[in-house]
């Protein structure tokens, strides 16, 4: 006969699940509340009421990063006075398939979400600034908008025909332009959030780092400057995971973590390894002495110079002496 061992947290707070999509959200509250409400202004402000009035526990609403859906919903309870914590979709169905659970749909995600949350005692995530939230609408444009201009220059060199190589070199210019101007738009707007600004000059001093790339890294991570080393590594996704069972060794595997950070910094690590001593030591030492592949040592390098960027940040906070390790 199966056993199952239930392991219950007890912090004294009502998770409340919550599976945003476009017209619907599936919320998730226990016994309390489980329904699927229109995505409007309204209609949250009744059910964060329903679920007030019906406990006296202290309400935490969950949802998952999901962009342009989630973004909304967040802010919509914030104004409504509530706590809202945002999780990483990836965490959260990981969780599921631990737990057993293989089905898909709004209102069972909306249960693993609540259930994820009092599993891991998740905290609030504070708003971002309007200037914040702006910077990283026009980072994922710019982002976006490097992509297809890529999938252009690819499909250029290919072309044979006169007339689709000149349309492609058009498209191509225009691109570029759009592009030029996106960069110049976030700097600019970096320089108005002060703590923002504060961060990307101090980053801006590192070789390979120009001012683009400062003020994307201090738009992305605001935590910079208080995580230490594990933290940063993990934040960015550049933190080896071990692949060991018994005598087997396996390779170790970097995972997770925030992309756009890892996409930012790449083209600076490619610099730094040139320009900078310590790292281009660092980053010869494994290739030449440890026979590391390029690509892992770069991937090394840019772990070891995002924990510098933190570090440095942590000391223009006064932090250094007490940031973890």
């Amino acid at each position: 006969m199966k056993s199952r061992v239930q392991i219950k947290h007890d912090s004294g707070i009502l998770y409340v699940g919550i599976d945003v999509s476009k017209d619907k959200l599936a919320v998730h509250a226990g016994d309390l509340f489980e329904e699927e409400i229109d995505n409007t202004r309204r209609a949250i402000a009744r059910m964060a009421k329903t679920i007030g009035r019906g406990t006296d526990r202290p309400v935490r609403f969950v949802l998952e990063e999901t962009g342009c859906y989630s973004l909304p919903v967040h802010l919509e309870l914030d104004r409504l006075g509530q706590q809202v914590c945002v999780v990483n979709p990836s965490r959260v169905r990981h969780y599921a398939i631990g737990c057993g659970v293989m089905a898909k749909t709004d209102r069972i995600d909306a249960r693993i979400i609540r259930r994820f949350a009092e599993a891991n005692d998740c905290e609030p995530t504070p708003i971002p600034s309007e200037t914040r939230m702006l910077l990283r609408e026009l980072i994922r444009t710019r982002g976006l908008l490097v992509k297809i201009r890529t999938m252009i220059q690819t499909l250029r060199k290919m072309t044979v025909s006169p007339s689709s190589g000149t349309l492609l070199g058009e498209v191509d210019r225009f691109l570029r332009t759009k592009i030029d101007k996106l960069e110049e738009e976030i700097v600019r707007h970096g320089k108005e959030d002060e703590e923002i600004e504060r961060v990307s000059r101090k980053l801006d001093e590192l070789p390979g780092v120009a001012a683009l790339t400062a003020t994307t890294i201090a738009t992305l991570a605001p935590e910079l400057g208080t995580l230490g080393k594990r933290r940063a590594a993990s934040l960015i996704g550049l933190a080896p995971f071990v692949h060991d069972s018994g005598k087997y060794k396996g390779q170790r595997r970097i995972g997770g973590g925030r992309w756009d950070l890892r996409h930012a910094l790449y083209m600076p690590v490619l610099t730094a390894v040139q320009k900078d001593a310590t790292l281009r030591a660092f980053y010869r030492h494994l290739v030449d002495d440890r026979g590391k592949r390029k690509k892992i040592a770069l991937a090394a390098a840019m772990r070891k110079m995002f924990i510098h960027m933190d570090r440095l940040v942590a000391g223009l906070n006064g932090k250094e002496e007490a940031m973890p390790t």
